[in-house]
């Protein structure tokens, strides 16, 4: 048996993983993201109180190992290097690579009604004021302006540009409905790359 298949045969699948275990590698995962994710890590401490609700809601342990391998496949690109399980191989799944928290300039906080929507692209910055999700042919959503970039995410954005210029990109959060239609900066706004 060649070293490959050694190594193959060695790694873990998530299947594999007794839950409890599993559900200690979310909390390992959770805590990874935040640290990654520094001011913007509110938006994924929210985010954690739904996914448990939701974990909550399960009958049984198989629909609660599917959460947990769910959850490690999302927060995976999120995890610093020396936190990553390297041996467990996670299904295809949205992974999260950035969260972007509200606005604390009230300037930069629409006050029309907005609606909560997931829009599929690419994640562009054309160099007309700042990032959007290009859904087709003339159909951009703005994501944030330059104005609103501050801290971590003027640091990181530019590289989640250029490392995924070719992947498929969601941004969930609420749209206000405008030309171009807008993220609402008032909430938490979720980039994830596409399987």
């Amino acid at each position: 048996m060649g070293i490959a298949a050694l190594l193959l045969a060695a790694a873990a699948t998530a299947g594999e993983i007794p839950t409890p275990e599993l559900e200690v590698w979310v909390s390992r995962y959770v805590a990874g993201a935040s640290a990654t994710l520094r001011e913007n890590a509110g938006c994924l401490r929210d985010d954690q109180e739904r996914w448990v609700k939701a974990r909550e809601a399960c009958g049984d342990d198989e629909c609660r190992r599917n959460a947990a391998i769910d959850r490690l496949a999302e927060l995976h690109a999120l995890q610093p290097g020396i936190n990553l399980k390297r041996d467990l191989r996670l299904p295809a799944r949205p992974a999260l690579v950035w969260a972007i928290s509200p606005a604390a300039d009230p300037e930069l906080r629409p006050s029309a009604t907005s609606r909560a929507r997931r829009v599929e692209g690419r994640l562009v910055y054309p160099g007309d004021g700042g990032y959007f999700i290009e859904a087709g042919p003339g159909e951009r959503y703005f994501v944030i302006g330059e104005l609103g970039l501050d801290g971590v995410d003027a640091m990181i954005l530019p590289t989640i540009i250029k490392v995924n210029s070719d992947a498929r990109m969601s941004a969930t959060g609420r749209v206000v409905d405008a030309r171009p239609p807008l993220f609402d900066r008032r909430y938490c706004i979720f980039l994830h790359r596409l399987p």
